[in-house]
Order: C-alpha cells, then structure tokens, then sequence
C-alpha cells in the first residue's frame, strides 16, 4: 500500500496516506478512483 503512495508523490494519494495510516474500507474507493483515473 505504501508502495502505491511513492509511485505517485504529491497525489491526493500520497497525502491520504499520510493522513490515514490505516485507511481501510475507503481504501478499496481510492483504488476505484485510480483505476478509473488511468
């Protein structure tokens, strides 16, 4: 997961997770969010 967060520095990802570090459920809605994104 932390993984996902340094592949894309500065993202509203990389700020969620620093925000959140144990994000759960709404995890599964970023990764809606970046595969729709991509």
């Amino acid at each position: 997961m932390r993984r996902l967060a340094d592949e894309t520095p500065g993202s509203e990802l990389s700020y969620y997770f620093a925000s959140h570090p144990h994000p759960g459920l709404r995890l599964a809605r970023l990764e809606q969010r970046i595969e729709e994104a991509q």
